[in-house]
Parts: C-alpha cells; sequence; structure tokens
C-alpha cells in the first residue's frame, strides 16, 4: 500500500510541475505576443 500511495504522491508532484512549467511558458508567449516587436 505505502508503494501505491508513494507512486500517487509522485505523480501528483509531477503533475503540479507540469502545470506550473506549462502556465510559465503559456504567460511568457502571451507577454511576447502582447509585447510589440521593434522592427
Amino acid at each position: 500500500m505505502r508503494l501505491i500511495n508513494d507512486d500517487l504522491i509522485h505523480s501528483d508532484i509531477i503533475k503540479s510541475l507540469c502545470l506550473g512549467v506549462f502556465s510559465f511558458i503559456q504567460g511568457k508567449i502571451f507577454s511576447t505576443i502582447n509585447t510589440p516587436v521593434p522592427e
């Protein structure tokens, strides 16, 4: 049971990490699009 629990906790951490990285990249892309590009 402990192994399964550890796996669940691990996947939760990985999931939240992926979500954080994804939202961070998304924010960067949006800020880049919103910022006028110097010609």
